[in-house]
């Protein structure tokens, strides 16, 4: 730095040396980070908030709390979440998407494969089941690579095994 210094007859900003300037940069971004943070956190219970007053006035609406579920997973209160797709499914309990997504939750946090294997087998091996729910079954299997484990396990138990 001496070396620019002399050629470009550089100073520092304010009579700040570099490593004041860098501390003043790095103290700015973690109070940015921290603001950040609580408006986040203030944004996502405004959320929660709303589709809880929302709830309140429609009790036996599955999907409110499905979307109540899904703030939460989004961020990452998955005991919540957890919680609420239970709800949603003890209202409307035909619901695919839900128990998908309580499966999908299941599996990735309570790292339960049976009991995520056997709510994604009551989607996939319904005898009504839905082509995108069997698609979004398959694909996320896949990509977990679980796909032929899940397969031998419950594709022989089911009424329909396409």
């Amino acid at each position: 730095m001496d070396f620019f210094n002399k050629i470009f007859n550089l100073r520092p900003a304010a009579g700040f040396d570099h490593i004041q300037i860098l501390a003043i940069v790095i103290g700015t971004c973690l109070v940015l980070y921290a603001l950040l943070y609580i408006f986040n956190f203030f944004v996502h219970r405004a959320k929660v908030r709303n589709l809880e007053i929302a709830m309140a006035r429609f009790p036996n609406y599955a999907d409110v709390r499905y979307k109540i579920a899904e703030v939460y997973y989004n961020y990452g209160d998955y005991a919540n979440a957890e919680k609420y797709y239970k709800e949603a499914l003890d209202i409307y309990p035909y619901n695919s998407s839900i128990k998908i997504k309580l499966a999908m939750l299941i599996m990735e946090n309570k790292k339960d494969e049976e009991l995520a294997f056997k709510i994604f087998a009551e989607v996939r091996f319904a005898v009504d089941a839905e082509p995108r729910a069997k698609y979004i079954i398959d694909s996320y299997l896949k990509e977990k690579k679980l796909y032929d484990k899940f397969h031998a396990g419950y594709a022989q138990k089911s009424p329909q095994t396409t």
